[in-house]
């Protein structure tokens, strides 16, 4: 009798654990999406939002649109049982009434630091209860990290770099504190040549003579970069002079996911070879 209880037991801890592991779920933010399908866990997805579409493994997945401009509707139409976002998504009302619903919506903070992404790993791991392949993915990240930090003893001098989206007509923005951009040169030893002032703002060909950066980076641009080097607003900086100027487009750079470290490696032997 004791043995049958102990096999309906053990059998019934199995299922729970085979349910709790099949659970439905959407993430909210590419860097959560990237760090779920990391783990191993691209099969319990049901829905992502609209910058989770670079990642093959779900571009097949339903879209439940852009981060900061989410639906009630939308999200709650997957029928998830699990809603991972990360700090930076919205609105706050829609995420209240989504939690309201019943369903377990978890806020992750998104901190643009090593620190921060290694704490997303743990938080999703945690959510879908894979421990163990959380810490082995945070080992792998902190791994990529030590070997950035040696290319960052290799660069000849301190580096000042413009970060720079494409706004087509609307000319250029320019990244200043507090924004992945300023986050990710941080994280690859880089000075942002403006980080004196806040968010993005457009620049001005005398603000970029002024900071007359080493290094630009462009973002969200689909414009050559021989065309991009002709604007007036910085064909005269050191950086376009010295032809120090990289679309990082394909880079995922600012994603802050499990292969952040992997973008700044490459961004970094792009540098070296300058």
């Amino acid at each position: 009798m004791r043995k049958t209880f102990s096999a309906a037991l053990g059998a019934l801890l199995l299922l729970s654990a085979t349910l709790a592991h099949a659970q439905k779920v959407v993430t909210v933010d590419g860097s959560l999406t990237e760090i779920a399908v990391a783990l191993g866990a691209a099969d319990r997805l049901v829905g992502v939002d609209t910058t989770s579409a670079w990642i093959p493994e779900v571009s097949e997945l339903p879209d439940v649109g852009y981060m900061r401009m989410l639906s009630v509707e939308g999200l709650l139409s997957l029928t998830p049982d699990t809603i991972l976002v990360t700090s930076d998504a919205g609105p706050l009302s829609v995420l209240e009434q989504v939690s309201q619903a019943g369903v377990d919506l978890e806020i992750i903070e998104n901190d643009y630091t090593l620190a921060g992404v290694l704490n997303k790993v743990s938080a999703v791991a945690d959510q879908l209860q894979l421990p163990a392949k959380g810490e082995s993915l945070k080992k792998s990240i902190a791994a990529d990290f030590n070997d950035i930090e040696q290319r960052i003893a290799q660069y000849p001098k301190p580096y000042r770099v413009l970060f720079i989206m494409d706004s087509g007509e609307r000319g250029f923005m320019v990244a200043g504190n507090g924004t992945r951009a300023e986050g990710i040169l941080k994280m690859a030893g880089l000075q942002n040549a403006f980080n004196n002032i806040p968010g993005y703002k457009p620049l001005t060909p005398e603000a970029a003579i002024m900071a007359n950066p080493d290094v630009i980076l462009v973002f969200h641009s689909q414009t050559p970069l021989e065309k991009i080097k002709q604007n007036p607003a910085i064909q005269y900086t050191e950086a376009v002079q010295h032809d120090r100027i990289y679309n990082v487009d394909h880079l995922n750079l600012l994603n802050f996911g499990s292969s952040v470290g992997q973008s700044i490696l490459a961004l970094q032997e792009w540098l070296l070879r300058q």
